[in-house]
């Protein structure tokens, strides 16, 4: 992987140097409308639906799959086609029922969701688990960036870790939560005509798919490669996992709650949807291409560089550049929100009692230093992924454990009324005990050990709420959340109350996310000029830039208050339909 970026020409550097501090000027900017933690860990409610949709796509997903979801692509062909029809049904439970009920539970955190639903005891005791497997998750994003940036430097990976670090450190501290999520929306803009360019452009190269499928072995199509643990019921135990984790990570609910309406949440639902649809086979195809216009990465490490070995192939320099900012923004909003996620979860769930009296001020301090020791956890164990067998092995092994113990109790504790805390409880200490004891006990395949450990903690799940339902005062707390749950909420006055206080309103997304596409557009023409006269990909991705800025420019000037629920012109009017009565619940 050494020197493979090693004497790029200035149009590449130009283009990395100035995209990366244009969005440090955006995240600055953002640092004028945070007045409180509600603006800083949610925007106050006040987010539109189509930021947090693409908002919920980008932070799903890291340079992992430009790297170990890469190096999968490039060895298992057919599996990796596979693996983007079995997420489908993610999608579609979270448009048509947990978008809604996430919304209607009125709740900022997931966590606080199980305070409610369970109890303060068993929302710690989640903490306390959950946090540090976040650490654990996010551990990776740092090292598949950390790959990157070692490439692009010639550093060692500490110091490519270290990078990453730092500047997902000062992303997240200034703008918060609404400032990634326009920073996703224009990464996910931008990502969307780069890697378009990168498949079409390995298509023509590779002969099209009928020159592709002569040149490509009989194995790289087989649903039943020669590997111990990669096949059909790999990929169906993946699909099953993605249901809990696309509709269950603490993030990813967040950008549920951070809209105004329950409307607003399905429409989040629906976009990250079709942007999977329709991005993923395009992130999937350029590796595959790689197997035949690249052969001889063997190696899960060597496969790991196929993306961007089969990107420095076919284009230009500036495009390169283009490529390589878009990676590594795109970890970068990552990791910010699961920092943000769990700074927020510390401070308004586990201190929520001991902060009671503190300072607005003293919140947002306190926040930024948790993110900062999250941070440094990341690092030690980013540093230590390579032993695990790579990238895309770590991830798959520690979601395949950790991911259905945490989250069917969640998720099912918004569905199912009956089983109580200890049940919650006993359900991820059962479901995790068997992943550990069939992986490491045993030495079962990760498909047995997901499988399993589904069964072993939904079973749990519902053994318990027929034995030992909730009881006492608990289940009329219970019975008043679950009437909430099945009651649509037309708007939510609580959120129109944070907001009346909030810095958010005064914003205009469409007319900044289009400001800040024509500056990278105009940045791109200028830093590509030489690439202009002699590559003609270089100039229809700049045309579609440009017209990307057009659309939003004209969305922000003539109907953007017509699209947002809770408008935000410059003047901060806004009205808001009167809500109706809701039923209340009790606070655990």
């Amino acid at each position: 992987m050494e020197g493979l970026f090693d004497h790029r020409p200035l149009s590449f550097w130009a283009v990395l140097i100035f995209y990366t501090l244009l969005l440090a000027g955006l995240s600055f900017y953002f640092t004028r409308f945070i007045k409180t933690s509600e603006d800083f860990f949610r925007a106050s409610q006040q987010t539109p639906w189509w930021v947090s949709g693409l908002s919920f796509f980008m932070t799903a997903f890291s340079a992992a799959v430009f790297v170990g979801r890469a190096s999968f692509a490039y060895r298992f062909g057919g599996l990796a086609l596979l693996s983007v029809a079995v997420t489908l049904p993610t999608f579609m439970l979270g448009y048509w029922l947990f978008s809604k009920k996430w919304h209607r539970t009125g709740c900022a955190t997931a966590v606080e969701f199980i305070n409610k639903r369970f109890g303060a005891g068993v929302a710690r005791f989640f903490i306390f688990t959950g946090v540090p497997i976040r650490i654990l998750d996010n551990a990776n994003r740092l090292y598949v960036t950390a790959v990157l940036v070692s490439l692009l430097f010639n550093c060692g990976l500490f110091y490519g870790v270290l990078i990453t670090a730092v500047l997902a450190v000062l992303y997240t501290i200034m703008g918060g939560f609404l400032a990634m999520s326009v920073t996703d929306v224009i990464q996910a803009l931008v990502m969307s005509i780069i890697v378009l360019v990168i498949a079409g452009l390995g298509y023509v190269a590779v002969g099209g798919f009928g020159g592709f499928m002569g040149q490509a072995s009989p194995e790289f199509w087989s649903l039943s490669p020669d590997h111990p643990e990669y096949d059909v019921t790999f990929e169906l135990c993946t699909g099953l996992v993605a249901i809990f984790s696309w509709n269950g990570f603490w993030s990813l609910v967040q950008r549920f709650v951070s809209v105004p309406t329950e409307r607003d949440a399905q429409k989040v639902a629906l976009t990250g949807g079709i942007s999977f649809v329709l991005l993923f086979p395009l992130f999937t195809l350029p590796p595959m291409f790689a197997s035949v216009l690249i052969p001889g990465l063997d190696t899960p490490a060597l496969a790991e560089t196929s993306y961007l070995r089969l990107a420095e192939t076919l284009l230009p320099s500036s495009l390169l550049g283009l490529l390589c900012f878009a990676i590594f923004a795109a970890t970068i909003t990552s990791l910010n929100s699961e920092l943000t996620v769990i700074s927020q979860v510390i401070i308004n769930d586990a201190l929520k009692k001991r902060l009671r009296n503190v300072t607005e001020k003293s919140k947002l301090l306190l926040g930024r230093a948790l993110i900062l020791v999250t941070t440094v956890l990341c690092i030690v164990v980013a540093m230590n992924i390579r032993s695990f067998g790579g990238s895309f092995h770590y991830l798959i092994l520690l979601m395949g454990m950790t991911t259905l113990p945490t989250f069917v109790p969640l998720i099912m504790g918004l569905l199912w009324p009956r089983t109580s805390g200890a049940g919650a409880v006993a359900s991820f200490v059962i479901g995790l005990g068997t992943s550990i004891v069939l992986r490491f006990g045993f030495g079962q395949t990760i498909s047995v050990m997901v499988a399993a450990n589904f069964v072993a903690t939904l079973g749990t799940f519902f053994a318990c709420g027929w034995l030992l339902p909730v009881r006492g005062g608990k289940k009329a707390e219970v019975e008043a959340l679950f009437v909430r749950l099945r009651t649509p909420r037309i708007s939510d006055a609580s959120a129109e109350e944070a907001g009346s206080h909030s810095g958010m309103r005064t914003l205009n997304l469409f007319r900044i996310c289009g400001a800040c596409m024509l500056l990278m557009t105009a940045g791109l023409l200028f830093c590509a000029l030489g690439d202009l006269s002699t590559h003609a990909t270089a100039i229809w991705v700049t045309l579609g830039l440009f017209l990307v800025s057009g659309v939003l420019l004209w969305f922000g000037s003539t109907i953007a208050k017509k699209l947002m629920p809770v408008p935000m012109a410059a003047t901060g009017i806004a009205s808001t339909p009167q809500s109706e009565p809701l039923p209340s619940t009790t606070s655990s």
